[in-house]
């Protein structure tokens, strides 16, 4: 009977140990920035990276409820890829269309766990949403769930890249030209300029720079693109996932881009903002690329004297030099056009096609970045030979390239419209 009496106390002493370290292990509740390794944030399922949240609680309410708001924003941190020596940027926000998203929550303690949980919904300008999230001593997870976009009259909508069907020889016919990149060049009265410098644009997209088979042949942007990007898909909940061909290391896959990697809000009847989370779409680059070395410089604060300086630095002694600058300064032209929208979204407009779409870049952001590639590369001799070249298999004579060449300060100045980007068709099963 002792023996019990004796068992029985301590199992109470320990109960109540138990009870007592339960009540004290809450985490205590402070104003917090939480990013990278103290935060994780899924969104419908996948997480994303590259953000950030400031938790800041309230003051306890009469009737005991603890709240408080969570200020939830984007954030490129590039030293988790073992890129050192560039500062933290703006990134895009959590949900689509938000470069900062607020939520009041109810914080509910769990004793036994030692967290706080808290779950809502809530809407946004361009969705509906739901979520849960869980709250420890040196981690907050949120769970963004149910995302609904509140426009969605392009959601559910599968492209894949209208295939190639023309070369260099056709761009004296541009009616005739099909490829995946839609290009539209308008300019104002420019007296004795009869060509299109549209022409100039179409002539990098189908020129042979970008070696294929292991450097034994090439192939222009626009075959590259056709034979690798299979289908690109507009969910409801405003995610962009892209199917795609790789043959990085010899094995040819079929993958699709990070979850949350590109998503999109539509904004207006004919316009919509894309956004690209920056930490998956610079993995995906390093994967791609042996030797990054602009990579640093191109996000320090002079965006536009990347471009020139890579280009300068090049001085490419022949022609296949030519088109590895070529090709890296139309690339490099692109993430100038995209970087200053990196945390707000990249602006596009769209004209639904009779089997598709034209999604195209805004013309004030193709003027900029336009003007940045072609007046860097036609002040490089060997660049511009070699662009010349390009236009002159194109039936251009000499003189018809100098002319362009010559006056493209002039037809920037005069542009009225320039659309860059993608002609898309519909994606059906057969295909």
């Amino acid at each position: 009977m002792r023996h019990y009496l004796l068992y029985s106390s301590i199992a109470i002493a320990l109960l109540v140990t138990g009870c007592d370290k339960d009540e004290a292990s809450l985490p205590q509740l402070k104003s917090t920035t939480y990013s990278a390794g103290t935060l994780t944030v899924n969104y419908c399922g996948d997480e994303m990276p590259s953000k950030q949240i400031v938790f800041t609680p309230s003051a306890v309410a009469s009737d005991g409820e603890q709240t408080a708001t969570l200020e939830m924003s984007g954030i490129l941190d590039l030293s988790s890829l073992g890129i050192k020596d560039i500062p933290m940027l703006p990134a895009p926000g959590v949900l689509p269309g938000d470069k900062t998203t607020t939520l009041s929550i109810a914080l509910v303690p769990d004793k036994k766990e030692g967290v706080y949980t808290f779950a809502g919904n809530d809407k946004t300008q361009y969705v509906t949403f739901s979520y849960t999230g869980e709250l420890s001593d040196s981690h907050l997870t949120i769970n963004i769930e149910d995302v609904k976009l509140l426009d969605s009259s392009l959601a559910g909508k599968v492209f894949n890249p209208v295939p190639v069907e023309a070369s260099l020889e056709d761009l004296k016919k541009p009616e005739n030209i099909k490829t995946p990149f839609y290009i539209r060049w308008e300019i104002g009265n420019l007296p004795g300029l009869e060509l299109n410098p549209g022409i100039i644009i179409n002539a990098l997209t189908l020129a042979p720079i970008i070696p294929v088979y292991n450097n034994t042949a090439y192939s222009s942007p626009a075959q590259v693109f056709d034979q690798c990007v299979q289908t690109m898909a507009l969910l409801p909940n405003g995610n962009i996932p892209v199917r795609y061909y790789s043959n990085h290391e010899g094995a040819t896959q079929l993958l699709t881009t990070n979850p949350n990697m590109l998503q999109y809000v539509v904004t207006g009847q004919n316009t919509l903002q894309v956004y690209i989370n920056p930490l998956s779409a610079v993995g995906l680059w390093l994967v791609a690329q042996s030797k990054p070395t602009w990579l640093p410089s191109f996000f320090d604060t002079a965006y536009a004297e990347t471009i020139k300086q890579q280009i300068a630095d090049s001085n490419p002694a022949n022609t296949s030099e030519a088109d590895e600058a070529i090709k890296n300064a139309l690339i490099q032209s692109l993430l100038l056009a995209i970087k200053p929208a990196m945390s707000d979204g990249l602006p596009l407009e769209f004209t639904p096609t009779d089997d598709g779409i034209n999604l195209y870049l805004t013309t004030e952001t193709c003027t900029d970045f336009i003007g940045i590639l072609l007046g860097e590369m036609v002040k490089q001799p060997a660049i511009a030979q070699r662009l010349a070249q390009y236009l002159t298999q194109a039936g251009l004579t000499q003189e018809d390239v100098a002319e362009l060449i010559q006056n493209i300060p002039a037809i920037l100045q005069a542009t009225t419209k320039l659309n860059i980007g993608l002609s898309l068709q519909n994606y059906t099963l057969q295909q």
